[in-house]
């Protein structure tokens, strides 16, 4: 089962973590969906998750995202940022 619209985050994490398995990238879920494993339960519309992957290569995988339908857009920081690079995926 894929998204097929708002307020699906968890089966587009699914799709994403599929695609992010396919290609042997290693990713955490994090954020409220992961406490409400450990019984922490919180309300939320989204869902996290930290990828470990160069900053180079999360271009080629905005890329591989997108061929795959699903709505990403990334972001690089600047030397102030204490984020250097955000890949937003998005589930409209």
């Amino acid at each position: 089962m894929s998204a097929t619209g708002p307020g699906q985050s968890l089966l587009l994490l699914l799709e994403v973590v599929a695609l992010l398995d396919e290609q042997r990238i290693a990713y955490c879920v994090i954020g409220a969906l992961a406490a409400s494993v450990y019984g922490t339960v919180r309300a939320t519309t989204d869902a996290d998750a930290l990828v470990s992957v160069s900053a180079a290569k999360l271009g080629g995988l905005e890329k591989k995202l997108r061929k795959a339908g699903v709505t990403a857009k990334l972001h690089r920081g600047d030397a102030d940022d204490p984020v250097l690079s955000l890949l937003a995926i998005d589930d409209r």
